[in-house]
């Protein structure tokens, strides 16, 4: 009985552990775009429902697929994307099934790096405006820089505050505090101490000076998007085929990549979570979610679920004023971190190739968009790996 009792309090303890790390991303990704605040709580909620069957990795919302659904919203309307999410959903399931080594032919750890330090650059591009109060705006990196350079900079001194100590504590906190960041994520700590800064400086949220996260219910005619209570807008893609096209290979190759790049997802339910937590999403409104570096040990997904869910309803009047210029700052942050400095640099000593293929990233990313350069990526990576170039393991 009382191992049993034991276990149970450290499923607890770990589900309140996921849940820390899981929604200040999730959260940043719905508010700061045009998706809204609910995205980010209902791909929150479905992570953390399958997390007890994740193994050893974490489910969350992971912001280079977050990117290529994004924009692709943007430019084409939501319902396209829900209609590209479900068909990448589909295409990552069957892909499940394989054995992964089809999969190896098209990775490549230097294009790849390539790849994700587009993607950081891209995110800092479009989260740039939340952080300094700016307020451009654009369908794409390239317009969103345009709108910076013709509305100059003005930035607002609180939001500017919020994300200077968001960016200290997302730095800082897991170098100096390692092992306590493992239980504590520095995303949700930064967002403590911001939200306890804006209730002091902002007390009354009616003349507030800053954008906040803003009301949200939980009455499914608020909550639910997608095609469950909007159906698949497929008017929204008229004449946008090719963006489709690449946008669905793109969220596919990125939710399978993410069970070839870690070894310890080898079971087929394992690798079948993110094409279903897609699909869920892609009919709920939700974002899609990948497996992450973190790691997610013995956490019962109801327990983790029940978690988020009660801190939700619990913490609304809180969660409402978290500072939007905190959350900007954490995707921002966030993207950097998942950059492979190491594949950039072998990129550099690489050859002619390897360096010509990473300039051509960064320049596809910000023209195109990081569908395209995931479309480049692999075959990039295809056409490195059959001249005998080392494969991403």
């Amino acid at each position: 009985m009382a191992v049993k009792n034991k276990n149970t309090t450290r499923n607890v303890l770990y589900g309140v552990s996921n849940s820390l790390g899981v929604f200040p991303l999730a959260l940043a990704m719905g508010v700061c775009s045009n998706l809204g605040i609910y995205a980010g709580i209902i791909s929150a909620f479905f992570a953390s429902l399958f997390s007890g069957f994740a193994g050893r990795r974490q489910l969350a919302p992971t912001y280079l697929v977050y990117l290529i659904y994004l924009l692709l919203s943007l430019e084409a309307g939501r319902g396209a994307a829900s209609v590209a999410l479900a068909a990448a959903s589909v295409i990552s399931f069957i892909a499940a099934f394989g054995t992964g080594e089809y999969l190896k032919r098209f990775t490549n750890s230097v294009f790849i790096a390539g790849i994700l330090l587009a993607a950081a650059f891209c995110t800092t591009a479009m989260q740039t405006t939340f952080y300094f109060g700016i307020g451009a705006s654009g369908e794409s990196v390239l317009k969103m820089i345009g709108d910076y350079v013709s509305r100059g900079f003005h930035p607002n001194w609180r939001g500017v505050l919020y994300g200077t100590i968001t960016l200290v504590i997302m730095i800082t906190y897991p170098r100096k505090f390692k092992s306590f960041c493992i239980k504590l994520p520095a995303s949700f700590a930064a967002l403590t101490v911001t939200l306890v800064l804006n209730l002091f400086l902002n007390p009354d949220a009616a003349t507030t000076a800053i954008d906040e996260a803003g009301y949200y219910s939980f009455l499914p005619s608020d909550i639910l998007g997608g095609a469950l209570y909007n159906g698949f807008s497929l008017g929204d893609i008229a004449g946008r085929g090719i963006l489709l096209t690449f946008s669905v290979f793109a969220m596919a190759a990125v939710m399978s990549y993410s069970f070839v790049r870690y070894e310890e997802i080898t079971t087929r339910r394992e690798r079948v979570l993110p094409a279903l937590c897609g699909l869920l999403c892609s009919l709920t409104g939700g974002l899609p979610v990948t497996y992450t570096g973190r790691e997610s040990r013995g956490v019962s997904g109801g327990v983790t679920c029940a978690v988020l869910t009660l801190a939700m309803l619990a913490a609304r009047p809180l969660v409402s004023r978290i500072p939007v210029a905190t959350l900007a700052v954490i995707l921002i942050v966030t993207a950097w971190q998942a950059v492979d400095w190491r594949g950039v640099g072998l990129a550099f000593k690489g050859g002619v190739f390897k360096f010509a293929a990473l300039l051509l990233q960064m320049f596809s990313a910000v023209a195109a968009g990081i569908a395209l350069t995931t479309v480049l990526t692999c075959a990039f990576s295809g056409i490195s790996n059959k001249r005998g170039g080392k494969k991403h393991k």
